[in-house]
């Protein structure tokens, strides 16, 4: 670089810095905003008077959650990509509260046409119910009058016959279908290439009743997390005999589904602290399970004190696995673990 150019590249370099200073020394000089007080909400406030909440953010003496205990029984059909299934809940009321009405979500009924949706999102015929029963009695769809429901988009509302006393239960079973969207839920749900569907938000599940508000009146409209309560789930997928199904929960009858030699590098994986192969490119199809095409396997889970279920059923996935230490979960001194499942396909090495 020339000497001229440097001095010029100096001298504009000043230049800036002068003005610099000099527009800022312009600019008057303020005290920095005060943060607004915060409102707080009056249930909030009678949550704390009532004891089921606390200012220090610990639950209170009288605090409670609603618990449900859920059995689903479904079937995947990957040729119209249509999920059937029977859904039994029994509901634990561990409120103080009697409840004249039950309520429950049909998330992905945000797919059906006409439904309130925030951003544009394949239409579908989504969530088709075919029974509603309470303790084994069915119930109508109509809008007035007792032992009734009604559909009001991704809301389920249930009017019981009997109502549902504090400290008590109630059985609840949904017969239903769900037509799959390509790509759902914000993309957290689908299918693609005819070998693999993903499947979160699938099944009716009972929306939150809490000691804020009650019943949580928050339709879902495509992109949201939710609040939902606890629950211990048992799981039955019924599936083709070449599609390979996982779930949240542990995974109850590997040796009855998978072929041999694939459940033989499961058992290994389980105590692997290295990445195992489960399913490689050779095993794609039908040498991955106990099944061909034309047969129907189950495949059973269980999951405890989840807030909710996913499943994914796929063809041609490559399926690792290993073992992570979660520590000592249960004092006895010896060191638990988990198993670790991670499925990927061709041409998605980030996986």
């Amino acid at each position: 670089m020339t000497s001229t150019r440097l001095t010029t590249l100096i001298s504009g370099l000043a230049l800036i810095f002068m003005l610099a200073n000099s527009a800022s020394a312009q600019v008057p000089q303020t005290e920095r905003p005060f943060v607004n007080p915060i409102s707080v909400p009056d249930y909030y406030k009678d949550a704390v008077s009532n004891g089921t909440r606390t200012e220090s953010g610990r639950p209170g003496a009288n605090y409670w959650q609603q618990f449900t205990d859920y059995d689903i029984v479904a079937t995947f059909h990957p040729d119209r990509n249509v999920i059937d299934g029977v859904v039994s809940m029994v509901y634990h009321n561990n409120s103080p509260d009697t409840l004249f009405t039950l309520h429950v979500d049909l998330d992905l009924n945000m797919h059906k046409e006409g439904a309130m949706r925030i951003e544009t999102n394949e239409v579908t015929e989504a969530i088709t119910l075919y029974d509603v029963s309470v303790e084994g009695s069915s119930l109508s769809e109509q809008p007035r009058g007792s032992n009734r429901y009604i559909v009001n988009g991704t809301r389920l509302m249930i009017v019981p016959e009997n109502v549902v006393a504090p400290g008590t239960t109630v059985e609840l079973e949904i017969q239903f279908s769900l037509e799959m969207p390509q790509q759902g839920a914000g993309g957290r749900v689908g299918h693609d290439s005819g070998n693999v569907l993903f499947a979160g938000y699938w099944h009716p599940r009972m929306a939150t009743y809490d000691d804020l508000i009650g019943w949580h009146p928050d339709p879902f409209l495509s992109r949201a997390e939710f609040y939902h309560g606890f629950g211990n789930y048992d799981i039955q997928i019924h599936a083709p005999g070449d599609w390979v199904v996982m779930s949240t929960g542990e995974f109850l009858n590997p040796a009855a589904t998978l072929a041999s030699h694939v459940y033989e590098r499961y058992q290994r994986a389980a105590q692997s602290d290295e990445v195992v192969q489960i399913v490689t490119s050779d095993d794609f199809n039908s040498n991955a399970t106990a099944g061909g095409a034309e047969d129907t396997l189950t495949w059973k889970f269980r999951a405890e004190m989840v807030r909710d279920i996913a499943f994914s059923a796929t063809r041609e996935s490559y399926w690792d696995s290993a073992r992570a230490s979660v520590g000592d979960r249960n004092g006895d001194g010896v060191e638990d673990f988990i198993q670790v499942h991670s499925f990927c396909r061709d041409g998605h090495p980030f996986w």
